[in-house]
C-alpha cells in the first residue's frame, strides 16, 4: 500500500476513541460495510494508542488489529501526521 496514495485519496474515517472493545468492533463492522457500499478504496481507522487504558494496554487497537487480520484486510499504521500508531490506513476489499 502506497502511503502517499492513501493520503491523497482517503475517503472516509472512523474514530473509535472512548469505546470499549465490543462497541468498537460493532461500529467498525458497520463502518466497513458502509464504506464498501459507498465504493471507497481506502479508509482511516483511529484507535488511539491505548495510553488511557488500564495498564496502558491498547484494548481497542489490539481488537481492531485482530479483526482486520481475521478478515484479511490490508492495512498499515498511519504516518505521524495522520496519527502514527494510533491510526490505521486500510485498503477496502
Amino acid at each position: 500500500m502506497d502511503p502517499q496514495y492513501f493520503e491523497q485519496y482517503q475517503e472516509a474515517c472512523i474514530d473509535l476513541h472512548g469505546l470499549n472493545r465490543a462497541e468498537a468492533i460493532s461500529d467498525l463492522r458497520h463502518f466497513l460495510l458502509w464504506a464498501k457500499v459507498q465504493d471507497f478504496h481506502y479508509v482511516r481507522i483511529i484507535t488511539g494508542k491505548g495510553s488511557q487504558s488500564a495498564d496502558n494496554l491498547p484494548v481497542v487497537k489490539n481488537a481492531v488489529l485482530a479483526f482486520l487480520n481475521e478478515e484479511d484486510y490490508v492495512y498499515e499504521f498511519a504516518s505521524m501526521f495522520y496519527g502514527g500508531e494510533g491510526a490505521l490506513h486500510v485498503a477496502m476489499k
